[in-house]
């Protein structure tokens, strides 16, 4: 989703006569993800949980905009609170720049993004797909406020059932899997990536999805063979985790002690 933004961004500034700056891109690429947003919560029909598949950044912002019917969404909500001081984009660009697929220093996709870029919609044989991206492109027009839910004879519907995150297991998608993978885990700039990739693949195979589990599985080698320096990183996981736990109940019971106490109390009392 970030990577076809960020590309659709740069289609853009061309089309509309927008000037080429990465502060245009970032304004445009909002407008994206806005309109993706939009997309997937239409094709729930609204019914989309913080804790869902399905769920993004910004839903709430998202849920508030939408509006069941026919009738025209907005395309100028703020997506987040605090946009400016969370820095947009920042979320998203040091794991892609990381994986090799945003250019450093820029906001375009490298030549190895692209190629997942390209199959975004659907493979190269699929004669619709042009579509959607008019559609997409359509919503970044920045002189339209407003979002119609349908560009001739394609919905808003459609669009969200295309593109929204559960998509690539559901419809599947394997091919574009195929890319993703050999992006983020085949090809890992890391020693250790494909390797807890390995080991989370054979967890689930096995039943086991819980962290925990996952990392005592991997520790015991329930999971595979591993290198000593991914059982080391799996043991300081497990330690970390469980040193995080004791330290939020400590704080809950301070915490409890300082409202009992009317919020004001000696700190040997609260200790």
């Amino acid at each position: 989703m970030v990577l076809y933004g960020l590309d659709l961004a740069e289609r853009a500034t061309r089309t509309y006569g927008l000037s080429d700056t990465d502060e245009t891109r970032r304004l445009l690429f909002e407008r994206w993800e806005r309109f993706w947003a939009l997309a997937t919560v239409e094709s729930r029909d609204g019914d989309l949980q913080r804790s869902d598949p399905d769920a993004m950044r910004g839903i709430r912002g998202a849920l508030a905009a939408w509006r069941p019917g026919n009738g025209t969404l907005p395309l100028d909500f703020p997506l987040i609170s605090r946009q400016q001081e969370l820095g947009n984009l920042g979320a998203y660009l040091s794991p892609l720049r990381r994986a090799g697929l945003v250019i450093d220093g820029t906001l375009r996709p490298s030549p190895a993004g692209l190629d997942i870029v390209d199959a975004f919609w659907d493979e190269a044989d699929n004669k619709h797909r042009n579509r959607y991206q008019d559609y997409a492109l359509a919503a970044l027009d920045r002189r339209e406020t407003k979002l119609t839910r349908v560009r001739g004879n394609l919905t808003l519907n459609r669009v969200g059932k295309r593109s929204r995150l559960s998509v690539l297991s559901t419809r599947p998608r394997p091919a574009q899997q195929l890319r993703l993978y050999e992006a983020l885990f085949a090809r890992a700039r890391d020693t250790t990536t494909l390797g807890v990739s390995q080991v989370v693949s054979a967890a689930t195979l096995a039943g086991v999805d819980q962290p925990r589990g996952v990392l005592h599985g991997a520790i015991a080698g329930r999971f595979g063979e591993v290198s000593s320096e991914l059982h080391d990183l799996f043991v300081t996981a497990l330690r970390f985790g469980e040193a995080m736990s004791v330290l939020l109940r400590a704080f809950d019971r301070t915490y409890c002690a300082l409202t009992n106490h009317g919020w004001s109390a000696p700190y040997v009392t609260i200790a």
